[in-house]
């Protein structure tokens, strides 16, 4: 028995069989960020373990093994941010990385009100690719009445076997400033907006 790509035998991998016998089972283990994909060579299935039955000449079999295809699960790609204060989202990965990924959050466009105050590099290992991991949004207070600021935050990947897609979280500025305008008609007063 023998191995193609980041994965190993369990058992015994070179054995020698009676004719008309079977042979002892052996059972494929990917490595980390890895999974099996396979038997080829003189047997062909997925069995796992294999055991090849009435074995009558040599033969050769390999176990192929494959990385995972990673990618960001993001938990909004779409947060609305009070002005003064913070929202938040989350980040984790779709599948067991081979190596550790870090995540990193950043505004590439709009709106400079609107910053990444916590969760700015993440980092992902092995052992906890699939735990949410949060980053917080900020937006500044200002005396801008004028409509909400938005902003594109990309959360980029690197590390591990293979590229990782990066994924766009839009932000908007919620504004608590407003323009009042009170207007008197024949002893009424309205107010635009209508507050308390």
């Amino acid at each position: 028995f023998d191995t193609s790509g980041a994965g190993s035998i369990v058992g015994d991998a070179s054995q020698s069989i009676p004719r008309g016998s079977d042979c002892d089972p052996v059972e494929p283990l990917a490595d980390a960020g890895h999974y099996f994909n396979g038997w080829t060579g003189d047997h062909e299935g997925s069995e796992s373990p294999l055991t090849i039955e009435n074995v009558t000449s040599d033969m050769t079999v390999t176990a192929n093994f494959e990385a995972n295809d990673v990618e960001l699960d993001v938990s909004d790609v779409s947060v609305d941010v009070p002005e003064g204060g913070t929202a938040s989202f989350q980040i984790r990965l779709t599948a067991q990385p081979s190596a550790d990924v870090t995540v990193t959050v950043a505004r590439t466009d709009g709106d400079e009100d609107l910053d990444v105050s916590e969760g700015a590099a993440l980092t992902f290992t092995t052992g906890n690719w699939d735990e949410y991991q949060t980053v917080t949004l900020s937006a500044a207070e200002d005396d801008d009445d004028s409509d909400a600021g938005t902003a594109t935050f990309a959360c980029s990947a690197s590390g591990g076997a293979d590229a990782v897609a990066s994924v766009d979280v839009e932000a908007t500025e919620v504004d608590d400033d407003y323009a009042l305008t009170i207007t008197a008609v024949n002893g009424s007063v309205s107010r635009d907006p209508d507050q308390a």
